[in-house]
């Protein structure tokens, strides 16, 4: 698992993880020291809001364009209200992410 501070991009523990980019709001792209052999591994993750979120928060991850085999993009995503379904990226306290795969 590799958390990092939102608000900094800060790298709490590496774990093959080399760098992350901080894009927009709850807009990340996670890089790896070692590539993967493929595009095949599997990605698993969840956050941490901070008090001023509110709401649901959950990881929205976006596979099908941004999973390549040096680096890894994702969106944060949440709403303020749980009875309605309209998710906006957010900032959250912490994300925390684990890569199962070849490399």
């Amino acid at each position: 698992t590799s958390p990092f501070t939102t608000a900094n991009g800060g790298i709490r523990s590496a774990f093959n993880v080399s760098s992350v980019t901080d894009h927009a709001t709850g807009q990340y792209t996670v890089h790896f020291d070692t590539d993967f052999l493929n595009t095949n591994y599997a990605a698993v993750g969840f956050v941490h809001r901070n008090g001023s979120t509110g709401g649901k928060v959950l990881c929205h991850i976006d596979t099908l364009t941004q999973q390549n085999v040096d680096s890894y993009r994702f969106m944060v995503s949440g709403t303020s209200n749980a009875s309605v379904v309209a998710l906006t990226t957010v900032d959250v306290e912490y994300v925390f992410l684990s890569f199962f795969g070849d490399q």
